[in-house]
Order: C-alpha cells, then structure tokens, then sequence
C-alpha cells in the first residue's frame, strides 16, 4: 500500500493493471480501474500522475529550450492544471481515461503531453517529438522497469513464505521439546517416589538408590 494523501492505494494493484497497456485496449484499463479502486482513490491517483507529468514535461522543456530566462513567452508551460470532471454519467471513466494518458506519458509510452487532461487556462508549448527508435528504447526501458518489479514482487512473497514456513516450524518444534522436557521431568519424579517407596518398605539403613535427574 501507498499512502497518497490520507488515502491508502493498492498501487501493486495500480500497476498490475496498467502494466497490460501494450495487451489490452485503453477502454478495457479504464473498465479494470473503475471496478477496482474507488472515486476518491483514482482521484488522487490522477492527482499523482500530474504531478509526475508535470516534471517531466518541465524536464524536457528545459532540455529543449533552455533556461526559462532565455525563452520566448510560447516556450514556457503557464498555468496547468487538470480538468475538473463533472458529468455524474462520465465521471469515473473520464478520470481514469486521465490516469491512462498520464501514465503512458509519464513511463515515456507515449511522446506528446495529453492536453485532453489539462484544464482551458493551461498551456503547453509545442515540443519536438523523439524519434521512433529513441520511443522504442523508453518503451523497452519501460516494460524492463514493470518485469523487474513483477518479478521483486513475486520474490518478497516467496521470501515471506519461507519465513512463515520456518516460523511454523520452530513453532512446532518448540512445542515438542517442550513436550518432552515435562514427560521427562514427570518420569523422573515417578521413578524417584518409586525409589523412595522402596527404600522405606526394605528399611535400607545405607544411603537410598538415587536415579541422576536428566538434563
């Protein structure tokens, strides 16, 4: 879990879901994410993402045109924010359509900002667009960066397994020995009082059998 804001996010979840980006249809995400997270949770999940989005965009602004001191008016990002989503009908699958377009943007899928998310006061210079080959390399870096973390995933459960099974294990032992030790210390108490009733009936005069306490 993440907490984004007061909001606690299954963001495993968040990313099993849009990791199928390149095996499933952009409506088909949106669907997985309005059944599986609720409207305050994709909210701040959107909130998240434009954060993000907003840096990156500001990162390769800078690599393009410069410092902000040395640019022209149209070279500068102004006032962006996200749009605010109203239609009661529309609502929820427009915010995850946003989340769709800010991820694939953010992770470097896609090349261009989507303004479909931006609200009508905000601006965004026209940025040069990467090549195909330099796409296809962030891509690659992408679905590298999902497998790795798939498989760190996959890894700490296993990890948590094992540790349960030992757990488990000592557990058991420990009840056994336990176990053991009390039969042990009860026998040796009954094989003494025995002892002792022996030594009383035959009247022994010299120093009575012992029997060695166990360890």
């Amino acid at each position: 879990m993440d907490n984004l804001g007061d909001i606690d996010v299954d963001s495993d979840a968040l990313e099993r879901i849009l990791a199928k980006w390149e095996d499933q249809s952009k409506e088909s995400i949106i669907s997985e994410l309005c059944e599986d997270f609720r409207e305050a949770e994709l909210d701040v999940i959107r909130q998240r993402f434009f954060d993000v989005s907003v840096t990156v965009l500001t990162e390769k602004c800078d690599s393009q045109f410069g410092p902000i001191a040395q640019r022209n008016k149209d070279q500068i990002p102004c006032s962006l924010k996200l749009i605010r989503r109203k239609d009661k009908d529309t609502k929820l699958r427009n915010i995850c359509g946003d989340i769709y377009d800010l991820h694939v943007y953010v992770y470097g899928i896609r090349d261009g900002y989507p303004k479909s998310v931006l609200g009508t006061t905000s601006f965004i210079p026209d940025l040069k667009v990467a090549s195909n080959v330099q796409n296809q390399d962030v891509v690659t870096s992408a679905n590298a960066i999902i497998e790795l973390k798939r498989q760190l995933r996959e890894m700490s459960a296993k990890q948590s397994e094992c540790e349960k099974d030992l757990a488990d294990f000592k557990k058991k032992h420990d009840s056994e020995i336990s176990k053991l030790k009390k039969d042990i210390s009860l026998l040796e108490d009954i094989v003494q009082s025995l002892l002792f009733r022996v030594n009383c009936t035959m009247g022994f005069q010299r120093k009575p059998m012992t029997v060695p306490k166990g360890k």
